[in-house]
């Protein structure tokens, strides 16, 4: 069948509960590929991995990472932890409480898909991020709609003053690029500049458009 989307099949793991099989999949792989990328004496980047809100509860998906990346001798710069808005909603304390050990040790955490459905600024309040990523249903809406440009200028503003790196995904055009540079987001996600494909397709991808491995994101 090819590459599947992530939209194809991740409902259907959380219905029947074994995403966390697939996410600690992930986990494992990210920190095989890492090896395999120092023992080809590459230049490395961080790489950041989402988890599901039923990580939370069918396994202890932040000591899996832990374990894992000591395995496979990972430095904790290299691995960041993507937190998806929604998972906020359940099982608070639980998943505020591991946020802060995981930072405790050196890991960062990014509040994923911010603003996809009912976001509370209280959430940038209560809990501790380093990057805030803003969802691509703003820049979905920003060629046809003005007030959207008002709204992620200050929302780049706030995340800058809260000390938290702004990243906005679903760049998909020139224009969505140059706003983001003229409003000071740090970071941009998108078609706009290559899908998803594997490591080495990657590499191949970044090095043909001019770019270096070393600022590359992937």
């Amino acid at each position: 069948m090819g590459i599947m989307p992530p939209g194809d099949f991740i409902e259907t793991l959380e219905q029947y509960h074994i995403i966390h099989k697939l996410d600690m999949y992930v986990v494992e792989r990210v920190c095989k590929d890492y090896n395999k990328v120092i023992a080809n004496k590459d230049p490395i980047v961080p790489a950041s991995i989402n988890f599901s809100r039923l990580d939370f509860e069918l396994c202890d998906i932040f000591g899996f990472v832990e374990k894992t990346r000591k395995e496979y001798n990972v430095p904790i710069n290299m691995l960041d932890l993507e937190i998806t808005e929604s998972v906020l909603n359940d099982n608070i304390g639980h998943i505020k409480s591991e946020c802060e050990r995981m930072r405790k040790l050196g890991y960062k955490i990014w509040l994923d898909d911010f603003g996809s459905g009912y976001s509370s600024l209280n959430t940038l309040a209560e809990y501790s991020f380093d990057v805030l990523k803003l969802d691509l249903v703003f820049l979905r809406s920003f060629d046809h709609n003005p007030k959207t440009a008002i709204i992620m200028n200050y929302i780049m503003e706030g995340a800058r003053g809260m000390g938290l790196a702004p990243l906005c995904e679903g760049v998909e055009t020139e224009k969505h690029f140059e706003f983001l540079k003229e409003i000071g987001c740090e970071r941009a996600q998108g078609y706009y500049f290559g899908k998803p494909m594997p490591m080495d397709e990657t590499k191949a991808f970044t090095m043909a458009k001019g770019m270096t491995w070393e600022t590359a994101e992937i």
